[in-house]
């Protein structure tokens, strides 16, 4: 099977389809086969939509909110700042 783009990785060794990293997750790397090489963005950004291969598509997280490695979208509104603090 053919090598996986940046951003994708290859679900069974001998599948061909490739399949987008998960939300909260990048791959910059081509050629990724399991999806727990896809690499949890790093704290301070929000990796919120799937297939991430380049940090430059993440954004950085939202004020008010902290945002851990593997943030999202969905989960970073689960983590507000905690009165008293920014």
């Amino acid at each position: 099977p053919r090598c996986c783009p940046p951003g994708m990785y290859r679900s069974a060794a001998n599948s061909v389809t490739c399949k987008s990293c998960p939300a909260g997750t990048y791959s910059p790397y081509a050629g990724v086969t399991d999806i727990s090489l896809c690499l949890p963005c790093p704290p301070g950004r929000i990796c919120g939509t799937t297939g991430i291969h380049n940090l430059t598509e993440s954004a950085a997280c939202a004020s008010g909110y902290i945002c851990g490695a593997g943030t999202s979208r969905n989960t970073m509104f689960d983590h507000k700042c905690p009165a008293g603090y920014y």
